[in-house]
């Protein structure tokens, strides 16, 4: 028996050697309506590719607020400047 087969009928588990109980109760949720991020994250065709902002990431970053200080914009408005994101 391979160690990563997966398919016994009994409720039983076996991947890589370690044994697992299946719960039976668990059900995989809806997909939410904007599913674009998930379908492109599970290799899926999509219309356009989505992106992912993290806001907080960076804004005590000393260039950054350099760029605040320099332009007067803050993170929303720095979106409509393409030119300058890296």
């Amino acid at each position: 028996q391979s160690p990563a087969k997966n398919d016994d009928s009994e409720g039983q588990g076996d991947f890589l050697n370690i044994k697992f109980d299946r719960k039976d109760s668990y059900q995989t949720p809806d997909r939410p309506k904007n599913d674009l991020m998930i379908r492109a994250a599970l290799g899926e065709t999509v219309e356009k590719t989505p992106i992912w902002l993290f806001r907080q990431a960076g804004r005590h970053l000393p260039e950054y607020q350099a760029y605040k200080e320099e332009t007067g914009r803050n993170f929303v408005e720095l979106l409509a400047y393409p030119e300058v994101c890296e």
